[in-house]
């Protein structure tokens, strides 16, 4: 057991080494989805006070973005999906995570560029 454990450790800087030579493929990591919670945005400001919802294309080209939605009001659960394009480098107001409609939540599907 411990020749495997010394065998595994031996190995490590040589799968470091391979992995620092493949180059970054574009991945969704590339699109930030977030809930703004600062003090300026709109959300914050209105009633109930909820963060809002941004997204973010870090590339310097556009990026075709698959996001799925779902909510939540008074038990009931609606789900859709919704598709945009994202101009480099933009970043859009998405909508409040709390508003009268119910509770927003977001998650990126896809993104390709």
């Amino acid at each position: 057991m411990y020749r495997s454990i010394a065998a595994c450790i031996a190995l490590l800087p040589a799968i470091a080494a391979y992995s620092a030579q493949k180059p970054s493929p574009q991945t969704s990591a590339s699109v930030k989805l977030w809930v703004d919670t600062s003090s300026g945005n709109s959300c914050e400001q209105s009633t109930p006070a909820s963060g809002n919802w941004m997204i973010r294309n870090n590339e310097g080209r556009n990026v075709l973005v698959t996001l799925h939605r779902t909510t939540t009001k008074g038990g009931a659960t609606k789900e859709d999906q919704m598709r945009d394009t994202l101009g480099p480098r933009e970043s859009r107001e998405l909508g409040c995570e709390i508003s009268e409609d119910g509770q927003q939540t977001l998650t990126l599907v896809r993104a390709i560029f």
